[in-house]
């Protein structure tokens, strides 16, 4: 109960108490995967995580949930050091049908087959369409007159993004520019107010404006069903905060599933899935997506254009900019960069840019990344030290403030770019 109410500091303290008391193997397997889940959701001690997942499989092998949670914090930290025997036992693991809760957003950046990755949907699916199943007996869709042309296009949108997250900030201007004459918009947030001005933006230019955080996902549907919408918009997907359910209750008569995951929901009643033809190639994914697919013709990203940053992009950001925050600059040598989360990376990456740091030209070049996690470091030097690059030539930084974070790169030569998952 402390951990579904968000009470993640409380919950690892009860769990560290039940490892000290459990008497039965599993039982202490248990205390060790939920105290290892707490912390790592504090998101602090990721070390202590690590101990915590690896002693639940220790414990016992067969405990999907740590392992897979394991694997997961490892990558987050840059631990490579096992990392093909991981996967290995990772494949075999999905192929025979055990994924124990491993999110599909973090297995779209896995080495996994097409096959592997739409059995990780699969499974999540599994677990939708049980709570949805339950419920449907007791929603009664509205039914729209096929035959009529309505005044105007009702679209619910369902989000737990509607704030300073990244989906928040790229979305923040498009209800505003929607022709209000023949589109009505119904905003869905199902999580709490940030105290953004985006969330502030996004509520403003709706024409309705609803709070479910915490609602149960039958009297959402019901809300959004009350509304009469002719399409339901869900935009996170397999994230946090998602509501799957609600669409998949079908309580508009089209739902579409857009930006936050791009990739198959693998749930019956989700219509269709926006996205492009390089983030999701149909020649990869198409015998596992139950939605039809809306390719975009260039990209599926929006982003708010009206959103300037132009001032920190103005004037200069100096070599001695550079020295009052102790970064290096572009002027003096080469500096490589990425801002990322550190996730990610992977070895395949990390190897390659290793390579292009050794070349000749680049011999007293840095790289530049955040510090997102900070536990990270000690690995990542680690690999670099390994590859025959002096560890001095890494810099991590913590994260700059919005209002300052583009000038504050300008001190980068060139802007480097992850493989599986890009920025």
């Amino acid at each position: 109960l402390l951990y579904k109410t968000t009470r993640f500091a409380d919950a690892a303290k009860h769990f560290e108490r039940q490892t000290k008391v459990s008497t039965s193997t599993a039982n202490l397997a248990d205390a060790y995967n939920g105290m290892g889940a707490a912390v790592e959701m504090t998101h602090s001690r990721l070390d202590l995580s690590v101990k915590c997942f690896s002693k639940a499989v220790e414990l016992r092998p067969d405990h999907d949930a740590a392992f897979f949670s394991l694997v997961h914090l490892l990558g987050r930290i840059c631990d490579w050091r096992d990392y093909e025997g991981q996967f290995v036992r990772v494949r075999e693991r999905i192929d025979q049908g055990q994924t124990g809760g491993l999110g599909p957003i973090f297995a779209l950046a896995y080495p996994l087959t097409a096959e592997q990755m739409c059995a990780v949907a699969g499974a999540r699916a599994h677990g939708v369409m049980a709570t949805v199943n339950a419920a449907r007996p007791l929603l009664f869709p509205w039914e729209p007159d096929f035959g009529a042309r309505p005044d105007k296009i009702s679209v619910a949108v369902l989000s737990a993004d509607f704030n300073s997250r990244p989906v928040g900030q790229l979305v923040q201007s498009v209800f505003k520019l929607i022709d209000k004459t023949r589109f009505e918009i119904f905003c869905f947030m199902s999580e709490g107010h940030d105290n953004s001005q985006v969330l502030v933006n996004i509520a403003n230019s709706c024409d309705e404006w609803f709070w479910v955080k915490g609602v149960a996902h039958l009297e959402v549907a019901q809300m959004v069903n009350n509304e009469r919408p002719n399409i339901l918009l869900e935009l996170n997907g397999y994230t946090d905060g998602s509501r799957i359910e609600v669409g998949a209750l079908r309580p508009a008569p089209v739902t579409v599933q857009y930006l936050g995951f791009p990739y198959t929901l693998n749930v019956p009643g989700i219509d269709y899935v926006l996205t492009d033809r390089i983030v999701t190639p149909p020649e990869h994914h198409a015998h596992c997506f139950l939605e039809k697919v809306a390719f975009m013709p260039s990209t599926y990203m929006v982003n708010d254009h009206r959103q300037s940053q132009l001032h920190q992009i103005q004037g200069d950001f100096s070599v001695q900019n550079a020295r009052n925050r102790s970064l290096p600059h572009h002027q003096e040598i080469p500096v490589l960069a990425n801002f990322n989360h550190l996730q990610k990376l992977g070895p395949r990456t990390f190897d390659l840019w290793t390579q292009i740091m050794s070349h000749p030209a680049l011999r007293d070049s840095k790289l530049w990344m955040l510090k997102f996690p900070g536990e990270a470091e000690p690995h990542l030097k680690r690999e670099m030290h390994n590859k025959g690059v002096a560890e001095d030539r890494l810099l991590l930084t913590d994260k700059f403030a919005s209002a300052e974070h583009l000038s504050v790169k300008r001190a980068a030569s060139i802007l480097l770019d992850t493989l599986e998952y890009n920025a």
